[in-house]
């Protein structure tokens, strides 16, 4: 038969065996804006806390990183390289269409800018040339 408590340390009471597993207790914790498992409790999580919310999905076997899927209403397992890639994901942030308009304005300056100074350099060689052709009028009036 197996035990029912497990003694880590003499000076520290006996633990159960399931005390590590979330489905031993009522709801499964999750933090609202990454939904990685944080822990099993027996208390539900005020609907106005901003941080954490509870759910009574049990999570399914498997030794991995559990985040919760709002939408589906099931636990999905990531291994550690899939849980980095997913908070990269999550954290790295993504254009609002204010920035995605600011981009489009400085793109949009940025070539106006080329196109001045392509203008610019165009009249620059046009006034040279300009120039030497009134020069060279003016000698052959003079010479003539």
């Amino acid at each position: 038969m197996a035990e029912e408590n497990v003694q880590i340390n003499e000076d520290i009471p006996a633990l159960p065996l399931n005390f590590a597993d979330p489905n031993s207790f009522v709801y499964r914790k999750y933090n609202k804006q990454t939904k990685l498992l944080v822990e099993g409790t027996d208390e539900a999580c005020d609907s106005t806390d901003k941080i954490f919310a509870t759910t009574k999905v049990a999570l399914p076997d498997g030794d991995l990183n559990w985040i919760f899927r709002e939408d589906i209403q099931m636990w999905k397992g990531y291994t550690a390289e899939q849980l980095d890639d997913y908070l990269v994901e999550i954290y790295v942030p993504t254009p609002t269409a204010t920035d995605e308009w600011q981009i489009a304005m400085i793109q949009q300056n940025a070539s106006l800018v080329q196109q001045n100074r392509a203008l610019t350099q165009t009249t620059a060689n046009l006034t040279v040339r300009v120039t030497k052709l009134e020069k060279e009028q003016m000698e052959g009036t003079n010479n003539g």
